[in-house]
């Protein structure tokens, strides 16, 4: 069943559309999670019913989500919190200093770890 009448509203904004022909509209409809409509700030407001809710932007921009599927960025944190890392240019001093330092902030018995991206 598709639906026709929008959970929520969002008017008063710059909405990106990603399409070159209209890259920007100032309202977004959406309904089930999913983007329903996007258009003008009349057009968009046509389509409520009773039970919509309605979100006005104030000028604020929405664009679409920027979805990885892999984990570069969950990676690159948690080599910079829990990990030892000195680059690819690091002498052995260096690897032997900074393993030194993150051991001395961990409870005793506890794994450094660390290696190459």
């Amino acid at each position: 069943m598709v639906r026709t009448t929008p959970d929520e509203i969002l008017t008063g904004g710059t909405v990106l559309t990603m399409d070159s022909k209209t890259p920007f509209v100032t309202a977004i409809a959406l309904a089930g999670g999913r983007i329903l409509a996007v258009g003008t700030d009349a057009e968009i407001k046509a389509l409520a019913g009773a039970g919509t809710k309605h979100t006005q932007l104030h000028g604020r921009h929405i664009m679409p989500g920027l979805i990885e599927s892999h984990t570069h960025a969950l990676w690159g944190a948690c080599r910079d919190l829990f990990d030892v890392y000195t680059g690819y240019s690091a002498s052995l001093s260096e690897l032997l200093q900074a393993t030194g330092k993150r051991a001395a902030n961990l409870p005793a018995g506890s794994t450094v770890h660390g290696g190459a991206p």
